[in-house]
């Protein structure tokens, strides 16, 4: 078929049937949710503590934040304790965030 039997014909070709088409919206993507295995944690100076975190949509990247650092470090999750005293970690997936307070005790 070329497009000039086309015109000449006068028909109307259709990629798909009419009657099965589908309409929807396309929105931006919802949020991710974020969850942790622990809101409080105690460890000695020295120690570490492993907060593990699981975020849906799952592949999100989570950033990893400590209040004082001074006090306490994180990194992936795993938390060291520096010095006596709190901090309190957070995990943050894209807009929504989840906390931990750390409390950090003198060595034995």
């Amino acid at each position: 078929m070329t497009a000039e039997d086309v015109v000449v014909s006068g028909i109307v070709l259709f990629a798909e049937r009419i009657d099965g088409l589908v309409v929807g919206a396309i929105s931006a993507s919802p949020s991710p949710t974020l969850s942790l295995d622990k809101s409080t944690a105690t460890i000695a100076v020295g120690d570490t503590v492993t907060i593990k975190a699981s975020v849906n949509p799952v592949g999100t990247a989570i950033t990893w934040t400590s209040s004082d650092t001074d006090k306490a470090t994180v990194a992936n999750g795993v938390v060291t304790g520096v010095a006596s005293g709190s901090a309190t970690i957070t995990a943050t997936a894209g807009s929504v965030s989840k906390t931990c307070a750390v409390t950090v005790s003198a060595g034995a």
